[in-house]
């Protein structure tokens, strides 16, 4: 690319930490870009893990000993809690457009600058990864546990073996364990169990078996579960629960429900 920019020497040191890897590209391509453009005399030097540790680049940028930096504000969640948001798990970002959108948006955002100014510094994007091709690499299953006046998302993916698929603890009485399992084919289903936790060991008071790919209607308010009530038959408590998909959507006009 031929120089398009005159000016005086310029040099910037940038940082972050690992290796070099799909994440960092953004990094070098801006790197050679501005070195291109320039003929040379703007170059930045990217540092990876030579110029600081992860926890402590934004304060290295807010001192001045750096020009630029990679940062995870999950880091230091203390330093940038409201850029945290983006951490949130469940995000409804469906592709790389909408996420780009959302992260540019949130970097806009007036608490968001003014966060990042009491570090003296500027976000200038994120370094986001592609959507993988397949959706299949995407597929997951969360169900919405209400109890006690509380709601918990517990999320889970696919596994190899049901074995070793752990319990949840909702309360103190009742136990949530979701399996999905996709292969092999003749045992593709996903189960929802509910136990009591009895001083004697827990013991299982709800099962149920849906399909995979579950059976979906796109206006149904409770997913493919419907809304599901499960009862204490001791301190006569209620738990409640429904479960979403959240991989690619199965007609509901071609395919039949098993049970």
């Amino acid at each position: 690319m031929a120089q398009t920019v005159d000016g005086p020497d310029v040099k910037w040191k940038m940082a972050a930490w690992g290796k070099r890897r799909a994440v960092t590209e953004g990094m070098e391509l801006l790197a050679k870009h501005v070195k291109d453009r320039t003929g040379g005399k703007f170059t930045i030097t990217i540092g990876y893990g030579t110029l600081g540790g992860e926890k402590e680049l934004l304060d290295l940028v807010s001192k001045g000993a750096l020009e630029a930096s990679l940062i995870c504000s999950s880091y230091h969640p203390d330093k940038q809690p409201g850029l945290t948001v983006l951490d949130l798990p469940f995000l409804p970002l469906p592709d790389y457009r909408v996420q780009w959108d959302v992260h540019e948006a949130v970097h806009k955002h007036p608490f968001i600058q003014g966060e990042m100014a009491k570090w003296n510094a500027t976000l200038f994007s994120s370094q986001l990864l592609a959507v993988p091709a397949r959706a299949a690499d995407l597929e997951s299953v969360a169900c919405h546990v209400s109890y006690g006046g509380e709601t918990r998302i517990l999320q889970a993916r696919p596994v190899v073996s049901p074995y070793g698929v752990a319990v949840e603890k909702v309360g103190s009485y009742f136990l949530f364990r979701v399996v999905f399992q996709k292969e092999p084919a003749d045992l593709a289903a996903i189960k929802v169990y509910v136990l009591a936790a009895k001083d004697s060991g827990p013991t299982p008071i709800h099962q149920a078996t849906h399909a995979y790919p579950p059976l979906l209607v796109e206006a149904a308010p409770w997913g493919f579960t419907g809304l599901n009530h499960v009862y204490e038959p001791l301190r006569d408590g209620e738990l409640s629960y429904w479960c979403e998909w959240l991989g690619e959507l199965r007609d509901s006009r071609s395919a039949g429900q098993q049970q």
